[in-house]
């Protein structure tokens, strides 16, 4: 089948990223014809639908009056994204189109296209922001003020990085999505996670429409009767406050433990030196900033076991899969989505997000423990999150969601 993969980003930025392009990868695998849409960007990966591609759009680049309204304008509703995609549709003739991460960049207008040129849409939705224009729905706990429509709060609380004119973009445009109804022209809503799955039908998404999938990735071939010696834990990802660092450092503070390697980077980055600093930590901690590829798998491969202490709900955060595709175990936060991936025990373990005590009697049992559940870890990467199985999956959906679409 012909399927459009829409995603703001063309490039590999972050966990939704991974999935459109893994996903993009493994079905044309498959002998699908698989096109992108999304927005033009420099550190864009090369694409032959690219001239279909809106014009760069940053909001947060913005300096003058006249860009910031201009900006907001397509935050709001890009006129530019739907007729763009109209012409995608006309010239391609696509089967479904299946749209990822969108808001801001290319605005609710996609649907509109989809559902004027009489398309299917099937949606990943990876995070909240339909329901939360924060995205993060909160520090350290699970703000549910904007559910059903109530926007305003946003704006009331400054809620996106405590900007007026971002939190009154958000705001306008959940208005606008809810408006336009944006819900009523999504056949099928992929989710992640149970826990967000429940977010959304508390919201009024339909039920019947919505079908859990927890994320996959490409699972590498390993040797599981040897494993390497590891030395260390590592956490990996964005460096960040709702990610929990700090927390993870408070526990490493009261325990005698192997080091722990710190892989990423982000606006949390100074305050996790001045307490390592503090706390005389630099021979238990080692920062190793920003890494991907193979260099980061090596550094994940290497570990003992890895550490996801996020403080605000996640969706199906993709470390603790990639993880588990180098027989990893993961010490989570009992948070969002992470408890769902995690069998405690035999995969992992789980704490009380926040609880730095918690934390330290968790980290201090998996050094001794995490051993005994390498290959564990790998055989359920291979057996519940690999992409061939997922892809098989989402194809079921697509073929489900052609059929009822000819019959409305």
């Amino acid at each position: 089948m012909k399927i459009i993969l829409i995603n703001k980003f063309h490039y590999r930025r972050g966990g939704a990223e991974t999935y459109y392009f893994d996903l993009g990868e493994v079905l044309a695998q498959h002998g699908h014809e698989v096109h992108y849409f999304s927005m033009d960007d420099k550190q864009n990966e090369p694409a032959i639908d690219e001239k279909y591609f809106v014009s760069h759009q940053e909001y947060v680049g913005a300096k003058t009056p006249l860009e910031k309204i201009r900006a907001l304008s397509k935050t709001i509703y890009s006129n530019e994204a739907k007729q763009k995609l109209e012409k995608m549709i006309i010239d391609i003739k696509p089967d479904l189109i299946h749209i990822n991460n969108y808001h801001r960049q290319l605005s609710c207008s996609i649907f509109d296209a989809a559902k004027e040129l009489r398309v299917p849409v099937i949606m990943t939705a990876h995070d909240a922001t339909n329901i939360c224009p924060q995205i993060y729905m909160h520090y350290q706990e699970c703000c549910t003020q904007c559910s059903t429509g109530k926007y305003y709060h946003c704006l009331l609380g400054r809620c996106i990085k405590g900007s007026l004119s971002m939190s009154l973009a958000g705001t306008i445009e959940g208005y606008v999505s809810k408006f336009k109804q944006v819900y009523d022209k999504i056949d099928c809503l992929i989710v992640p996670s149970g826990y967000i799955a429940d977010v959304y039908e508390k919201d009024g998404f339909d039920k019947k429409k919505i079908r859990v999938m927890h994320n996959a990735k490409r699972i590498n071939k390993i040797n599981v009767e040897s494993w390497p010696e590891r030395k260390y834990m590592i956490f990996f990802g964005r460096l960040s406050r709702e990610k929990g660092i700090i927390t993870l450092l408070q526990a490493i503070t009261k325990i005698n433990t192997i080091p722990i390697y710190i892989v990423g980077e982000g606006p949390e980055e100074s305050n996790i030196k001045n307490f390592i600093a503090e706390h005389r930590l630099s021979e238990k901690v080692k920062l190793i900033g920003y890494k991907n590829g193979h260099e980061l798998t090596d550094l994940i491969f290497g570990s003992r076991f890895a550490v996801i202490p996020s403080q605000t709900p996640e969706n199906c955060p993709y470390g603790v899969i990639e993880a588990f595709a180098c027989g990893v175990p993961v010490v989570g936060s009992a948070l969002g989505g992470i408890p769902e991936l995690i069998t405690e025990g035999e995969t992992g373990w789980t704490f009380s997000a926040g609880d730095v005590q918690a934390l330290a009697s968790v980290l201090k049992m998996a050094e001794s423990k995490a051993p005994m559940l390498y290959g564990n870890c790998y055989r359920t990467a291979c057996e519940q999150f690999s992409m061939e199985h997922y892809c098989e999956k989402v194809v079921h959906a697509y073929e489900e969601v052609i059929k009822n679409y000819g019959v409305q």
